[in-house]
Formats: structure tokens, C-alpha cells, sequence
């Protein structure tokens, strides 16, 4: 949270799993577990203050940030879910088990993506093209997951053997980070500038949102 996080990467990033779940930081306060050697996803506690100035530019940026924020900590546990456990499971087990998680994480897209409209959002100038963006941004995360089982199959035909299990939960990580990168709204592109210093200002848009600055 102490600074900027660059625009994300799809590109594979290589994996070297000892061991595949962190354990839970559990410090009493429900912490997350995180992945580890893999999605660096930044799950800061929700600020539950009002917008500074209870401007409607403030209240749209912490409405939208806050699910953005929400929806990378379930793609965290939906990950740490799929791999606990892999290395010890027979090859098939595995095969089942990364099946099943691209298909889970493909529906928490689609869930995700029908909520937004739920979200209370001032009705800003920018409010509709807002929630279509992350809507958008929410089908290619789930068509990324879709997309990624199909070559997951068809590259392991059915078992995930000792040799291979590493790689393939990397493959998954992988595809967890880049759906990060895909619902992040490019906020930039709005032309108002209170729009875009409300969601530079507000902390719960840090590393939910594509990366900017103001040039003025």
C-alpha cells in the first residue's frame, strides 16, 4: 500500500513451488491467507469512513474500488482452495481438482460481473461506462479461465503427474493474475479530473484499478 503497483503483466511468471499454500496470517483479525510464489493480490481491510467532502466522485470511486478489492480476495481464496492439498493427490485427483478450480473461478466472474449492478454508485457523468467496463473486464476474466481449462485439458489429458504439477498450478496462478489485470478499470481514460483524482485518492483503488498519473 506504500506505493504504486505497476500495470500487471500477463506474462507467465515462473514458478518455484516448495511448498504451495502459505499458512493463514492469522492474526486474530480474519487476515487472508496469500498465495504464496505466485498472485500477489492486496487484500487491505475495507476503509469504512465516508468519501472525504462526501463528494459523488469520491463516493464512485470507494463504491467500485471496494468490489474490485472484494472480488480479488475471493479469485485469492478460490486459488488457495484449488491447491491445497495437490501434491499429495494421485495424478488424476489433480487433473479434477485444477479442472474444477478454472470452472469455479470462471463462475465468481460471472457472479461478480451480474452484482455490479447492485453497487450503490452516485449517479456521476462516467456511471454507466464505469460498471460496463468492469463488466466487461469481468466476462474476459471469466472467458480467460474458460479458455485456459480448455488448453489445460487438452495439454495433460486427464492426469497431472509428480513432474508436471508444479507447472500446472503455476499455469493457474497465472490465470488468477491475469483476471487481476483484466476487470481493473483504466481510469485515465475519463476526461474529468476530479473523476480521476477521486480514484487516486481513494486507498481502496490502490493496485485495483490500471495505474496512472495526472498530468497537469
Amino acid at each position: 500500500m506504500d506505493r504504486p503497483r505497476p500495470v500487471r503483466s500477463v506474462a507467465f511468471v515462473a514458478v518455484a513451488i516448495a511448498s504451495v499454500l502459505a499458512a493463514c496470517n492469522d492474526d486474530g483479525d480474519g487476515d487472508r491467507a496469500e498465495v504464496v510464489h505466485s498472485i500477489a493480490v492486496t487484500t487491505a481491510p475495507a476503509t469504512l469512513a465516508n468519501p472525504t467532502g462526501g463528494s459523488q466522485d469520491a463516493a464512485a470511486a470507494m463504491e467500485i474500488c471496494r468490489a474490485l478489492r472484494a472480488q480479488a480476495n475471493v479469485r485469492t481464496d478460490i486459488a488457495n482452495a484449488t491447491v491445497a492439498d495437490v501434491g499429495e493427490q494421485t495424478p488424476e485427483e489433480r487433473y479434477q481438482t485444477l479442472f474444477d478450480g478454472y470452472d469455479t473461478a470462471a463462475e465468481a466472474e460471472r457472479v461478480f460481473g451480474e452484482s455490479l449492478a447492485d453497487l450503490d454508485v452516485p449517479e456521476i457523468p462516467e456511471r454507466s461506462d464505469l460498471l460496463s467496463e468492469v463488466a466487461d473486464g469481468a466476462d474476459a476474466a471469466a472467458a480467460e479461465f474458460v479458455d485456459e481449462q480448455g488448453r489445460f485439458a487438452d495439454a495433460v489429458d486427464g492426469v497431472v503427474t509428480d513432474a508436471d504439477w508444479q507447472g500446472r498450478v503455476g499455469e493457474f496462478f497465472n490465470s488468477v493474475e491475469k483476471a487481476n489485470s483484466l476487470v481493473e478499470p483504466a481510469i485515465a481514460r475519463y476526461d474529468r479530473r476530479e473523476l480521476q483524482h477521486a480514484f487516486l485518492d481513494e486507498p481502496e483503488c490502490r493496485y485495483v484499478i490500471q495505474q496512472f498519473v495526472i498530468d497537469e
